[in-house]
């Protein structure tokens, strides 16, 4: 399968369709929305080993179209976001060296003062990075216009360890609070929740809204005993006015797993879900808390192809919108 996902000779032609930006073959009338033209983010990549890969992406594109939920999907074409839009909530310094080209990798690397397990291709990073967070803004914004009920954005860097200053842990641009501050600042939106199953706690999305109840920030992720990225303890609350509205279930080992989710979604989140009442639900999909990947992906296809779960069904009228991570 690595293979089968690394070389385009042996990607399906559907496959090879919507990662080129076909437009045919999607249901116009359908209120699930799903990313096409996304080629570009899989030219983000290294020349090493590395479990943050153009493979992953082609993976689920694989698996959607073996299970015809493009056919049954409204196409949404990729596009870049707007400086205006990243400077919500990113310092422009950050927003123009994560979004530039370079000479070298090693130059994007020493100007962005990346950690050793984040990279940057010189000259095509930069552009996935756009991309990647422009898509999450244009499903978001057709979920809160009305046009779309739920969507699902497979889009890579990924976002959520990045920090309002900083690209960190393989993440460039925060897609989410990107597309949160969007929502609110340009529709409206009162309150959004995002929920972060990662198995790696989001900090750039928590401390992004730390103060801001506006944002309820939910994670569920593996804490303590130097795990990455260090943040995420449960008496991380938020702070000022948006104390209470950050959220962590930590959970402190290995060996968690269908049981105890559904208990933490059941016995907390739910019934802090129901009181807050968002009016935008985001779920940052990540892969890697999941014993197989598929898991994660068939939870994640049910979301958003489904009016809504029975365990979101009384959240709000605005449903899951769904962008797969590390």
């Amino acid at each position: 399968d690595e293979i089968r996902f690394s070389h385009e000779r042996f990607f399906s032609p559907r496959v090879q369709e919507l990662l080129h930006g076909s437009m045919l073959g999607g249901s116009p009338a359908s209120q699930t929305g799903l990313l096409t033209g996304v080629r570009p983010m899989l030219l983000h990549q290294t020349q090493s080993p590395h479990p943050e890969r153009p493979a992953r992406m082609v993976a689920i594109y694989n698996e959607i179209v073996e299970r015809g939920l493009d056919a049954r999907s409204r196409l949404v074409p990729a596009r870049p976001a707007s400086t205006e839009d990243l400077q919500l909530v990113h310092m422009p310094e950050q927003v123009t060296k994560s979004t530039a080209t370079y000479e070298n990798d090693e130059a994007a690397t020493a100007a962005l003062g990346l950690d050793s397990d984040t990279y940057f291709a010189a000259g095509a990073s930069g552009r996935a990075a756009l991309l990647s967070a422009g898509s999450v803004v244009e499903l978001t914004t057709r979920i809160v216009q009305g046009e779309l009920r739920n969507a699902l954005a497979v889009v890579r860097p990924p976002g959520h360890h990045c920090e309002s200053k900083q690209a960190m842990g393989f993440c460039l641009i925060n897609n989410v609070c990107v597309a949160v501050a969007v929502a609110r600042r340009r529709f409206g939106v009162r309150r959004v929740m995002v929920v972060d199953w990662d198995v790696h706690h989001g900090n750039g999305v928590q401390h992004i809204f730390d103060d801001d109840p506006t944002v309820l920030y939910v994670s569920l992720h593996r804490f303590g005993s130097g795990f990455y990225p260090g943040t995420g303890h449960p008496k991380e609350v938020g702070v000022d006015a948006g104390e209470g509205t950050s959220v962590n279930v930590a959970f402190t080992s290995e060996g968690y797993g269908d049981a105890e989710y559904l208990a933490a979604f059941d016995r907390l989140i739910m019934p802090i879900a129901r009181e807050y009442a968002p009016e935008l639900v985001i779920v940052s999909a990540g892969f890697d808390a999941a014993q197989a990947a598929h898991r994660t992906l068939t939870i994640a296809l049910k979301l958003a192809t489904s009016p809504l779960t029975p365990h979101t069904s009384h959240l709000t009228p605005h449903t899951s919108h769904l962008t797969p991570h590390t």
